[in-house]
């Protein structure tokens, strides 16, 4: 290797890095989103009695019921972002259920935790907010993604460059 090439490669390296670094992040998941209807709300749902078409749903977990052979997750709704990340500090667009069929741990589906559907409306449920009536669009899903909790933290790295005596990455 030339002087040059050697020098070439050190002001390159740290390009390496960084790109090692980011690639070492957490992804989001990849959604099918074939025919789902992007401008379908909750509410906008029951409105229009949307049973069978597809929505891209997300936000957070209020409660979770198990019944005997399905689970009902009690969903505040929000806008999504590009990865499907439930946007806390937009306005709630309503309420929905997520009805997945088997137990899920409310250990694990605790309230307050974050998650995004993509599924078939079926049926809605009658219930009720305290005094309130209230009807639920709800969810068959084909993709449920529950989000870590450090997931905001970790997906958008703060990546700092200093230099110095010698170059270096520091997260």
């Amino acid at each position: 290797m030339t002087p040059r090439q050697f020098a070439t490669f050190l002001l390159r390296l740290p390009l390496l890095g960084l790109a090692l670094g980011l690639a070492g992040c957490a992804s989001a998941p990849e959604f099918s989103l074939d025919g789902v209807d992007r401008a379908l709300t909750p509410p906008r749902a029951i409105e229009t009695d949307a049973r069978d078409r597809r929505v891209f749903w997300g936000g957070t977990l209020i409660a979770a019921h198990n019944l005997q052979d399905v689970t009902h997750l009690e969903m505040v709704a929000y806008p999504l972002d590009g990865d499907g990340w439930p946007q806390l500090d937009a306005e709630p667009l309503g309420r929905f259920i997520i009805e997945q069929r088997g137990f899920l741990d409310p250990a694990k589906y605790a309230s307050g935790r974050q998650l995004t559907v993509v599924g078939r409306l079926i049926t809605p449920l009658h219930g009720r907010i305290g005094e309130r009536d209230y009807t639920y669009p709800v969810v068959l899903p084909e993709q449920l993604h529950l989000w870590p909790v450090d997931w905001e933290q970790r997906s958008r790295p703060q990546v700092r460059f200093s230099i110095g005596i010698g170059i270096g990455i520091h997260r």
